[in-house]
């Protein structure tokens, strides 16, 4: 099958063309033969009506936001009355139009996104100005028009010439991840040249094979001169095309003939990402080399739980049970405080008044550099922890800190979304991120907050106690990962006003404890959020009950490293 890959432009010109990728798709493989530069409209029309079979991959949008054209008085849910309405119109009356309904409506209501917008990051099509999409859809759904090619889901046409809309930009930042590639500066195209030749590896090896079901090969020559990113983008739009062709979309009836969900009146971009949920990258199983046997291989645990030391739990539950109190702290709402509990003590972590997550930090009293080590206790016991797991500490020491002994919260489990209780995935709240997300200074972030209680509880000054501020245990948070794009969550905490995690603690422990800004973690914004105190108790044994219990020596590797 012939593919066609268009960079489009809404007014190409020897300086900037509109650039056609010409493609072979053979079985598990998308050859590219070579580049064209189009330099006028006219052109474009004209490889429009060659002769099929072939499919192509254009990258401007064929719809505007549901909505919009009626607004304007425009046909809607017709798209070839629609496009007819625009070939009767004028650019500048097409421009007017847009620009009065955009000036007209309120802040936040200008730029009408669709869907597949929103969900691949594209630009709203009612833009004429920076990117000029709109301007790209007037003059590139005129053309699809008189050229009367098939638009699979869209407009019936041409069954032999079919016509996909494309985003590259989709597809390379998920080959390759976020960053710019194309149109820098002269001190960033250096950086942007290796990202194309990373981009062109990826879509010629398994990351291109696996996404799409087939692998692409180009001359790789051009990635170091193509600063425009043109020949790059047209090529990625040919590719979603195959992509699209092999998956089935190019039927008459689009995606609807494969059972996806869309939006008839705005279209579709063909790229796995730009459905939700995403789409299957082929109707059959992948075809690249040996992919089914390599998805096939059974899952191993990395560490299985029958090789790590045992916690002797009847011990600690005969010491726990004459145990008195013999210490305690409040943590206020949007605080931290430290506290220290000896080896052979317990430790409890209570919500006493209403639902409240906090996030702990364990230090060797004795020595900072040796504190919890979130990663390798979840690798070592899982995402989330209760009773009988360790909170095990960083390198070289790599010994237990703490094990729990209670949790008023592990009948939770894991929900049907996934989620459970107390995890070690989650970082903490910090400022740094919300400052990245948000531009703002707040200083009550759970790292911020165990700053300040170090600082107060050493004498270090901001700098020294941050380095020390580490990766939390997460007490009383509901987290998990989606089940689509298997991102973190949270969600309202079960915990209520008595529930409580207690442990043991095997070794000298300072601790650190924030009660989160985030509240119960049910929502986004802590000024939203019902904040509550932590309440932190120390228990002693009574004599004698841990009579030749020593607390665990650090790791015995002996740290040559192989020197």
């Amino acid at each position: 099958m012939r593919v066609f890959g268009a960079d489009f432009t809404s007014a190409p010109c020897p300086g900037k063309p509109i650039t056609l990728a010409r493609c072979s798709l053979e079985r598990d493989r998308l050859v590219c033969d070579g580049f064209d530069r189009i330099e006028t409209l006219d052109r474009f029309e004209a490889a429009l009506v060659a002769p099929g079979p072939w499919v192509m991959g254009a990258d401007f949008p064929f719809a505007f936001a549901r909505g919009l054209p009626t607004a304007l008085g425009w046909p809607e849910g017709d798209w070839r009355a629609f496009a007819a309405h625009l070939a009767a119109m004028d650019r500048v009356t097409f421009e007017t139009a847009l620009t009065d309904h955009r000036n007209a409506q309120p802040a936040g209501r200008k730029y009408l996104f669709r869907q597949l917008d929103r969900r691949t990051g594209g630009a709203a099509p009612n833009n004429i100005v920076n990117p000029p999409v709109g301007k790209m859809l007037f003059e590139g759904v005129r053309r699809l028009y008189a050229a009367g090619v098939c638009l699979p889901g869209l407009a019936p046409g041409d069954p032999e010439r079919r016509v996909v809309e494309a985003y590259p930009a989709v597809s390379v930042h998920s080959l390759i991840g976020p960053g710019r590639y194309k149109d820098g500066r002269p001190a960033t195209r250096t950086e942007e040249a290796t990202r194309r030749r990373a981009l062109l590896a990826a879509l010629a090896g398994d990351a291109g094979g696996l996404r799409f079901g087939f692998v692409t090969q180009a001359p790789s020559d051009f990635a170091d001169d193509d600063i425009s990113g043109d020949l790059i983008d047209a090529l990625v739009c040919a590719v979603q095309a195959a992509w699209a062709y092999r998956a089935g979309l190019t039927e008459r009836e689009g995606p609807g003939a494969r059972g996806a969900a869309f939006d008839p009146a705005e279209g579709w971009i063909a790229d796995p990402e730009a459905f939700h949920p995403p789409f299957a990258s082929s109707t059959e199983p992948n075809t690249l080399s040996g992919a089914a046997d390599r998805r096939a291989a059974p899952p191993v645990i990395c560490y299985p739980p029958g090789t790590l030391p045992a916690p002797d739990m009847s011990l600690y539950a005969a010491a726990r049970a004459g145990a008195a109190r013999t210490g305690a702290v409040l943590v206020p709402a949007r605080e931290a405080r430290c506290f220290r509990v000896p080896a052979g003590q317990f430790f409890r972590i209570t919500c006493p008044e209403g639902p409240q997550v906090g996030d702990l930090n364990l230090w060797a009293a004795a020595d900072l550099s040796e504190r919890f080590y979130s990663g390798k206790t979840r690798a070592l016991h899982g995402t989330h922890l209760t009773v009988g797991h360790r909170l095990w500490s960083s390198f070289p020491t790599l010994r237990p800190m703490a094990t729990i002994t209670a949790d008023t919260l592990g009948w939770y489990g894991f929900d049907a979304d996934g989620a459970g209780v107390h995890d070690v995935i989650g970082t903490r709240c910090d400022p740094y991120t919300n400052a990245l997300l948000t531009g703002a200074q707040y200083h009550h972030h759970c790292h911020s907050n165990l700053i300040r209680a170090l600082a107060a509880e050493t004498g270090m000054g901001a700098a020294g106690a941050e380095s020390h501020v580490h990766d939390v245990f997460n007490v009383f948070m509901c987290t998990g990962f989606t089940r689509d794009t298997h991102q973190y969550f949270t969600k309202a905490s079960p915990v209520r006003a008595g529930d409580h995690v207690e442990f043991f603690a095997e070794i000298d422990l300072l601790g650190a404890l924030s009660a989160c800004p985030w509240g119960d973690c049910g929502t986004n914004s802590p000024a939203s959020a019902a904040c509550h105190p932590l309440l932190v108790e120390v228990f002693t044994p009574a004599p004698g009950v841990l009579d030749g219990w020593t607390p665990p020596a650090p790791n015995r590797y002996d740290q040559s490293h192989g020197l």
